[in-house]
């Protein structure tokens, strides 16, 4: 490229011999300057990929056995009673918490009986408990049930079904061996059910009305039918050969409970094999 360099003060005559020169300006378009073979790098991605992420450890994991086991144990201990029916006492529920959920290798140095020496297990049908025992040794482990015993007949102790609605959401029809749900038929299945039981809770209902007259009849049922379940727990567990055999019965305490819906407090009674 030339460059003209005009004296100063020497004047210039544009004609057609002088004219300015004309300069030829060429637009490129932008896409033209790079080649199909020169592409621009795309930015390196920094976020890694789930494979490439750093594992980080379950805090659990770190802690001890011993303090490990105590701190699941109460945890399973504080949540709440599980409901079996007929379409879920064959699962792994020791499997099925949200703790477990949370950490397979968790779950994998856990011993099932942990959790099923320290949930509480609600039954609404005799005929739930025994298959429900069959399953994961819980025939030994179980400590805490509940039974949802329903309302207590007009008739007096023994007489309570649990054929109301939700003795029927819960697997119960009312029918059959269910129709007399007296204190006999769930005496008899939770000791001949499990070995270690350590607790039994009844949930009941009272339908209390405001009168004092009848409040005070259902409060007699009441009592009449705790001593009846009561008499046959302390007859049945001493005898039934599942709870003396090879005397593990031999000293242990059974926790009696009473729940009752529609009526503040509750029955506790502690008996001795």
């Amino acid at each position: 490229m030339s460059v003209i360099v005009q004296p100063h003060n020497i004047p210039i005559r544009m004609d057609a011999v002088n004219s300015a020169p004309q300069l030829e300006l060429k637009v490129c378009h932008i896409h033209t300057l790079f080649s199909c073979s020169t592409r621009i790098p795309n930015e390196p991605n920094t976020t890694p990929s789930p494979s490439q992420s750093p594992a980080v450890p379950f805090p659990l994991l770190s802690l001890p056995p011993e303090l490990l086991h105590q701190i699941v144990a109460n945890y399973y201990a504080l949540l709440p009673p599980l409901t079996i029916t007929k379409s879920n006492h064959q699962l792994p529920h020791h499997a099925l918490t949200p703790l477990a959920l949370s950490s397979p290798h968790l779950l994998s140095i856990l011993p099932p009986s942990l959790y099923y020496a320290h949930a509480t297990f609600l039954f609404s049908s005799p005929s739930l408990l025994k298959p429900f025992a069959d399953g994961f040794n819980r025939v030994e482990q179980v400590r805490k049930i509940k039974i949802w015993y329903g309302a207590l007949g007009p008739l007096g102790p023994g007489t309570g079904t649990a054929s109301t609605a939700r003795g029927q959401e819960e697997g119960c029809t009312g029918d059959g061996e269910e129709k007399g749900n007296g204190r006999q038929d769930w005496v008899f299945s939770f000791l001949e059910a499990f070995r270690g039981l350590e607790e039994v809770t009844f949930v009941v209902e009272l339908g209390m009305s405001k009168g004092f007259c009848e409040r005070s009849r259902h409060v007699r049922v009441m009592e009449g039918w705790w001593e009846c379940v009561r008499d046959a727990v302390r007859e049945g567990w001493g005898a039934s050969a599942s709870a003396s055999a090879q005397g593990k019965a031999k000293g242990r305490v059974l926790v009696m409970r009473v729940e009752c819906e529609g009526f503040e407090g509750f029955w506790v009674d502690r008996i001795c094999a």
